[in-house]
This record gives structure tokens, C-alpha cells and sequence, in this order.
């Protein structure tokens, strides 16, 4: 008998957030009993077969008309659509009628209506929309949704916003909160060749057109004091693009003395997702601007977050996490404070690490539950 073949329509290739949820959904699929053959778009050919090879991949071209008839073509091919996770709706990367995140869900989701495929999501984001045609053309792709999850509250509230009273989103969380270096997704034995013998503090940021100015500027003097004290510098770039964060972390380094910058490490762009689980976790401590960062480390090293949108912001409510603003006048002296208590704290460190630990655990059988249920849906729509 032929297994159900399960599309999910997400942005994995240059990301290692969207990496994450597409897998750690997969894997809680699969527990959930649900036995089918699983494809995932991807914008980089070999993103999901080099490093998953019992998961097929679509290539997606969104500027060829050839590439959107492979497109249609790869919709008729499935059974069940899933779309996630990560922001699909917002609208902060430009939007137009035909281009940005949102039209192309529009037109995607008309092709799957009119092929008859049911549509379910994954937990996915539904940020705070800045423009009115944003919030104009929200509410139908909303409504195409036969099943819609969102990954937090404020999701949830915006869904309701502007989806209107026909959507009811389940709330259930990110599905990167399930994923531990030893999941079943990951291939065995893989291992990083980064030596990180030396203790060393991690730093994700991400640039999105944000003014960084202030920012950086605080950054470098952490940066400074950290390897004063003994400690090195891993730079970890969850995007792979160089127009992102990697283009920061060059800027970081180079903003250097010659004789400290060897001790201010860029981490591999093409380092394993696994791997990334691994050293995020092996930090003394994580300053992190990008989620699933954030969530990939949380309740196994410190996390200082720096805020930037609607999903940041969940985090740091749920978790209690101390943080500043991308743009604050006083993210200087926020994170030199927590930095210096972290590294030489003042009596008997408080272990907040085993509570997000515990609220991990919940978030996980959350999900587990959820996904229990997505599988149930998707089986009673093959």
C-alpha cells in the first residue's frame, strides 16, 4: 500500500530556525504513529537530503514560470499540505501585491485550494502586520487554513485580529522545543570538528535591515571584556546569507585588535543543525537576537535576549529571560550587568536552569499532544 505523501511548504535552505521546526515536526509526526513519506521545500538544493537523507525535498524556484509549474505540480503530488512553521505572516521583509512572504502563501494556497488538497499548519507565527495591505490580505490566506496552530499568544490574538471570527487558531508552541541533539531525526554519530576545549560564551544576532548601530557597539564591548577574562568567542550564524548576520559577525571581528580576533571564532555556515544544538548548549552563555537560537539553548546554558519582534517577545514573557531592545539607549549597560553577574556572580547563583528545563519538558508534551492530534487530522483528510 502506498505511503501519504505530506508536503511542507516552509522556508528551509539558508536558516537554521526554519531547519529546525520542518525536522522537529517530522520527528513528532513520526512518533505520532504517522507513517508517510514526507517532502520539504527548500531554496538550496541538498538542505534537507544532505543532511536527512530519508526526507525528499522540493526545490522551490519562485522567479520561474518553469519553477511554478514545477510547483503546481509537486501540490497535485501530495496528499496533505502542511504549511510552517516560523513567520509566515508579516510583513516586516516588504510586501507587494505579488511579491513578500504573504502573497506567495496567497497564491500557493489558491493553487492547493483548486487541487482539492487539504491544508493543515504546522505551529506557526503570525506577527504584528505594519502595513495595510498586510493586514488586508492576512485574513484570507488565514481562512484558506483547514487546521491552523500558532507557536504562541500573541500569535493567536493577531490570527483572531486579522482572520476575522471564523478562525479558532490551536495554540501549541515551536516545535524546535522538542529537538535534542540525540532526536531520531538527526543521523548518529555526527560530530563537530570546531575544538571548543576552551570555555567560550555564544552570540547570535541577525541584521533584517534593523538599525544595529547601538547595538553592535555594545556587542563589541562584550565581546572585549569576554575575552578578557579568559574566555573565547563563538559567533554563531543561524542564517547563512552573507547580506545577514554573517556580514555582521565580520564587521564584530574586524572591529578587533589583531591579537584578540583568533579568539573571536565565526561558526561554520554549513555546520550541521545537530552540531549547532551542541554548541549553543556547551556555551557558558548565549546573547541571542534570533529565536531558535534562544529556544535550541534554553534550559541548558544562561540567555540574554535581545528583542526585536512580536515571537522575541513571547519568549522573554514565557521564560522570564532578562533582555533589552535592539534599539534601547541603554542595551550597553543591561548586558554588561548581566554578563558580569553571569561570569562573577555575587553569592550562589540562582539555577534557573533546571525551571526552563521543566517548562521545556511541558512545552515538549504539549507538543507531543498537538501532534498527536495533527496526525489524526491529516489521517482522517488522506
Amino acid at each position: 500500500m502506498r505511503k501519504p505523501r505530506i508536503g511542507i511548504l516552509g522556508a528551509v535552505g539558508t536558516n537554521l530556525g526554519d531547519e529546525a521546526v520542518a525536522v522537529a515536526s517530522v520527528s513528532l509526526l513520526r512518533r505520532a504513529g504517522l507513517d508517510a513519506e514526507f517532502s520539504i521545500t527548500t531554496a538550496v538544493p541538498g538542505a534537507i537530503t544532505r543532511s536527512y537523507p530519508d526526507l525528499d525535498e522540493f526545490v522551490l524556484r519562485r522567479s520561474s514560470p518553469w519553477g511554478w509549474v514545477r510547483l503546481v505540480r509537486w501540490i497535485y503530488s501530495l496528499d496533505v499540505l502542511l504549511v510552517g512553521g516560523g513567520s509566515l505572516i508579516q510583513d516586516k521583509l516588504g510586501i507587494s501585491r505579488l511579491r513578500g512572504l504573504i502573497p506567495f502563501l496567497s497564491q500557493v494556497l489558491a493553487i492547493a485550494r483548486f487541487a482539492r488538497k487539504p491544508i493543515l499548519t504546522l505551529p506557526v507565527g503570525v506577527d504584528r502586520l505594519e502595513t495595510e495591505l498586510g493586514r488586508a490580505m492576512a485574513g484570507p490566506v488565514l481562512r484558506k487554513f483547514d487546521y491552523l496552530q500558532v507557536r504562541d499568544p500573541g500569535s493567536a490574538s493577531n490570527a483572531k485580529e486579522y482572520g476575522g471570527g471564523a478562525i479558532d487558531p490551536v495554540l501549541v508552541c515551536d516545535p524546535a522545543f522538542s529537538l535534542d541533539e540525540t532526536s531520531d531525526v538527526f543521523a548518529a554519530g555526527a560530530t563537530t570538528s570546531l575544538s571548543l576545549a576552551s570555555p567560550y560564551i555564544a552570540i547570535s544576532l541577525v541584521r533584517e535591515n534593523l538599525p544595529l548601530e547601538r547595538l553592535l557597539a555594545a556587542i563589541q564591548s562584550l565581546i572585549q571584556e569576554v575575552l578578557s577574562e579568559g574566555y573565547q568567542v563563538l559567533l554563531v550564524p543561524m542564517d547563512k546569507r552573507q547580506n545577514d548576520e554573517l556580514g555582521v559577525f565580520q564587521e564584530l571581528q574586524h572591529g578587533l585588535p589583531e591579537q584578540q580576533r583568533s579568539r573571536c571564532t565565526i561558526l561554520a555556515p554549513d555546520t550541521p543543525l545537530q552540531d549547532v544544538i551542541r554548541v549553543l548548549r556547551g556555551a557558558r552563555f548565549l546573547v541571542a537576537m534570533r529565536l531558535h537560537a534562544a529556544i535550541l539553548a534554553l534550559g541548558y546554558t544562561p540567555v540574554f535576549m535581545i528583542s526585536r519582534t512580536t515571537k522575541t517577545e513571547q519568549l522573554i514573557e514565557g521564560f522570564g529571560l532578562a533582555s533589552t531592545g535592539a534599539e534601547a539607549t541603554d542595551c550597553e549597560a543591561t548586558l554588561a550587568a548581566w554578563s558580569k553577574a553571569q561570569l562573577h556572580p555575587a553569592s550562589a547563583p540562582v539555577d534557573e536552569l533546571s525551571g526552563q528545563r521543566t517548562l521545556r519538558m511541558d512545552k515538549r508534551l504539549l507538543l507531543e499532544a498537538a501532534f498527536a492530534n495533527l496526525a489524526t487530522k491529516i489521517r482522517e483528510r488522506i
